[in-house]
């Protein structure tokens, strides 16, 4: 009944053809990509996941300090202070923001180097708002006009235990002690909400911000953009223990070699519905297809 009221709803409003992803190919998938993790909260994420060794002693692994006894928290997130100085949040109020991030899109679709075969195309002010604005601990957007870079991520949390060959409980999140010292709670000040919460030691929840736009793809020359340093920054000083990024539209050359990122075992298979279409390279496919 479900799906059959979906696609009412669709062709009620012009869609005829979708595209739907799943952790499983149903036999007609056109194409699959995997899961790469940035960890940015190693002392935490260490007692609930397991990290390679060799990995949390890397030098190669910018964050593996624990940031939150640093000054960094201490600074005005929202209005981007702890950024590098051409690197900002975009202005929800101002329009200008939007339409230079849709030129960024269609430049970057257009460029022959990306050779991307799907992509989204906004058409009015409304649809930019509502995939690129601020929206406290759930979705932001940073851009960068001197570089000619943006990048978006979202916030997701997932429960998370560890189970011994039994499958008895060896570590629940849920049950930290309470009155453990090191213990931090950090609250945003900025929020349009009272006391929201950016960062919590004591959640059982593993909060992890996932790439869903970025245009850093016209850089290749570039081997350390800044707005990802500055993006990997950001989320570190509102809580999130993980960056998870798609291998898919040349992330794995432009993000994934770039930092140390850890493969993943999970994948994602992207559908087609009511479209024919062979199999494609993961490399020509966009971030995220709606």
């Amino acid at each position: 009944m479900l799906i059959n009221d979906i696609k009412r709803n669709a062709y009620i409003n012009g869609i005829y053809t979708a595209i739907f992803t799943g952790e499983r190919n149903l036999g007609f998938a056109f194409t699959e990509v995997e899961y790469y993790h940035y960890i940015l909260n190693i002392n935490r994420l260490r007692k609930l996941i397991y990290i390679p060794y060799d990995y949390i002693n890397s030098t190669n692994t910018i964050y593996n300090d624990d940031i939150l006894n640093s000054n960094i928290l201490n600074s005005n997130i929202l209005n981007s202070n702890i950024l590098n100085s051409n690197t900002r949040l975009i202005n929800n109020d101002d329009d200008n923001d939007f339409i230079y991030i849709n030129q960024l899109l269609l430049k970057y679709n257009q460029c022959n180097v990306c050779n991307i075969q799907l992509y989204e195309v906004f058409n009015d002010i409304d649809a930019l708002r509502d995939n690129f604005k601020i929206i406290d601990n759930f979705n932001y957007t940073l851009i960068n006009k001197q570089e000619g870079t943006f990048i978006t991520f979202y916030i997701m949390y997932i429960d998370n235990k560890l189970y011994d060959t039994n499958n008895t409980v060896l570590y629940d999140n849920n049950n930290i002690n309470s009155n453990n010292s090191n213990n931090t709670i950090l609250y945003d000040n900025n929020s349009n909400s009272n006391n929201t919460i950016l960062y919590d030691n004591n959640s059982k929840y593993i909060k992890k911000a996932i790439l869903q736009y970025h245009n850093i793809g016209n850089n290749t020359n570039n081997n350390n953009i800044q707005i990802l340093d500055d993006a990997f920054t950001f989320c570190k000083s509102i809580g999130v223990d993980m960056f998870d990024v798609l291998n898919i539209a040349g992330n794995d050359i432009h993000i994934i070699d770039k930092y140390p990122f850890l493969h993943g075992t999970g994948k994602l298979y992207y559908h087609f519905y009511n479209y024919n279409m062979l199999p494609i390279g993961r490399s020509k496919i966009n971030f995220i297809l709606y």
